[in-house]
């Protein structure tokens, strides 16, 4: 300890190095924290956006989406792919005429 009494540069340095570490932990712990709370309000928004663009999806073509994801995840594994029935009109189930016919 006489050394340090000696040389206060060398005392001084110590406490500026372990100052230093101190602060880099500090500084450390407060980015992780940010980027924590960063990255649970991304994964928040995405849940909101998926679950949005989920009601704009018809059920048919989310299954034809998923069946081909799951072709190409795994394409030895056969995946029925469903064929689309023409478009259904509102006119196919009543009739809207015009002009009626005199019987």
């Amino acid at each position: 300890m006489e050394i340090m009494r000696a040389q206060p540069l060398s005392l001084s340095l110590v406490m500026m190095n372990v100052l230093l570490i101190v602060f880099l932990f500090y500084s450390q712990s407060q980015t992780l924290t940010q980027r924590q709370v960063a990255l649970d309000q991304i994964v928040a928004w995405q849940r909101q956006t998926d679950t949005l663009m989920a009601g704009c999806i018809s059920k048919d073509a989310l299954e034809l989406v998923l069946n081909a994801v799951l072709r190409s995840v795994s394409p030895s594994m056969p995946v029925p792919v469903p064929i689309p029935d023409g478009p259904k009109l509102q006119s196919d189930d009543q009739p809207h005429r015009l002009f009626e016919m005199p019987p």
